[in-house]
């Protein structure tokens, strides 16, 4: 695929020599499955930026997505406002590396599935600036972690809230919740007035869920060491709610 964008849903792209070539093009790539190519699953070159979601990169004869030029696919942002971007793909399997970053630019990888969980065992399947200083960044933390979905009528429910902050200076909030639902946090401060809104009604599967937030607060500001509330609800279409709070501390 040579310039332009448009949506590609469903596709199941398998033995061939690569799955999609893209240049200077940006679709939205989203549910597709590309595997046993005889050399990459995804090829991303010249200014290409799709955003990719919900697919899959399995068993590819060379790397699960091949980058170069100067383009910058979107596999996952959590720190971005759109709804759009929140990964959950798979790669893993490919031959070469999973994915292969032969660009200068920072990229975002966040809330996939890997072959492992161990974030060393991750970055071993990834190229990027710790292969080659003259490589960008892969930023792929938080991972996905799915599980079985919750069976149909069972109660919503909200479970395991924890926020850990990373070497980037952000914070990941993670939980699990039985079904699906749309989700608001917000982090107060101890006299209970709203500081932040790191998450706003946005749509999360059921299983394991993550969140990353730049640690800036309703002004725009950075917020301050110190320990906050945080207050997660997530909520279905019939109005049926589940609520967490837990103390938040800020290094």
């Amino acid at each position: 695929m040579e310039r332009g964008g448009g949506t590609l849903t469903g596709a199941d792209l398998e033995l061939g020599q690569n799955g999609i070539n893209l240049t200077n093009a940006s679709p939205l790539i989203q549910a597709c499955t590309l595997a046993r190519s005889q050399y990459d699953g995804l090829v991303c070159a010249g200014t290409s930026s799709p955003v990719v979601v919900r697919s899959r990169f399995l068993s590819n004869g060379r790397h699960g997505v091949y980058v170069s030029g100067t383009a910058a696919p979107n596999l996952g942002n959590l720190l971005s406002a759109s709804l759009l971007d929140d990964g959950r793909n798979t790669l893993k399997g490919n031959a070469g590396y999973d994915l292969y970053n032969d660009t200068a630019n920072t990229l975002y990888a966040q809330n996939n599935q890997w072959a492992s969980t161990d974030p060393t065992a991750i970055a071993k399947r990834i190229f990027d600036q710790a292969d080659s200083p003259t490589r960008g960044q892969v930023i792929f933390s938080p991972t996905w972690k799915p599980v079985a979905q919750a069976l149909s009528g069972a109660p919503l429910a909200v479970s395991g809230l924890t926020a850990v902050s990373t070497g980037s200076g952000s914070v990941c909030f993670t939980w699990t919740q039985t079904n699906a639902g749309f989700v608001d946090i917000c982090v107060s401060n101890l006299a209970g007035r709203l500081v932040a809104q790191p998450c706003q009604d946005r749509p999360l599967p059921a299983g394991g869920a993550a969140v990353l937030w730049s640690r800036r607060g309703s002004q725009g500001s950075r917020l301050p060491a110190g320990t906050y509330w945080v207050a997660l609800q997530s909520r279905q279409p019939d109005g049926a709610t589940a609520r967490l709070l837990a103390p938040l501390v800020l290094p």
